[in-house]
C-alpha cells in the first residue's frame, strides 16, 4: 500500500519515486534545477532524522556543507556522475555535520503536466552510524 505522499504523487512521478523503495541504502531525489528534494526512502528519513515539514523544505544546499557545494554546483551543471562514488559532509536534521559516501546518477522524470525535469537520485552508501552497503548493489 503506498504511502499518503505517494498516493499523492502523480502517477508518472510516482514510477520514479517507487525506485527509492528497491535501493538497498538510504537514498532521495531531487531536482536539479529548482533543487528541492523530490523524495526520499523511509531509510533516509530515520537514519538523516527530517521530519516530513523539514523534508518539504530541504534543498541540496541545506543538506551539503558550503564548502563542499561548489563542487556539486559543477557536477550539476556538468549533468555528469562520476563513475566513482562521492564523499560529502552534510548537514543532518539537528545540524551535526558527518561525511557520507555516495553514488548518484541523472535521470529525466516527466511530470502529470507533461513537464521534463532533470532528477538526481542519490544514494548513500556509507554513513558513520551504518555499515557500508557495497557499491556494485548500487546502479549496476
Amino acid at each position: 500500500m503506498p504511502s499518503p505522499d505517494e498516493a499523492n504523487r502523480p502517477d508518472r512521478e510516482r514510477s520514479i519515486v517507487q525506485l527509492l523503495d528497491v535501493v538497498p541504502s538510504p537514498a532521495f531525489i531531487f531536482d536539479a534545477h529548482n533543487e528541492k528534494f523530490i523524495a526520499a526512502n523511509e531509510a533516509f528519513k530515520s537514519l538523516f532524522g527530517y521530519s516530513a515539514e523539514q523534508f518539504q523544505a530541504l534543498r541540496w544546499q541545506d543538506f551539503v556543507i558550503e564548502s563542499e557545494q561548489e563542487l556539486v554546483r559543477k557536477i550539476l551543471a556538468s549533468q555528469v556522475a562520476p563513475e566513482e562514488p562521492s564523499e560529502w559532509h552534510v548537514r543532518q536534521a539537528d545540524q551535526s555535520v558527518v561525511q557520507i559516501t555516495v553514488r548518484y546518477r541523472f535521470m529525466d522524470m516527466v511530470r502529470n503536466d507533461g513537464s521534463l525535469i532533470r532528477a538526481v537520485f542519490v544514494a548513500i552508501t556509507g554513513h558513520p552510524a551504518q555499515p557500508p552497503i557495497s557499491a556494485s548493489k548500487i546502479f549496476s
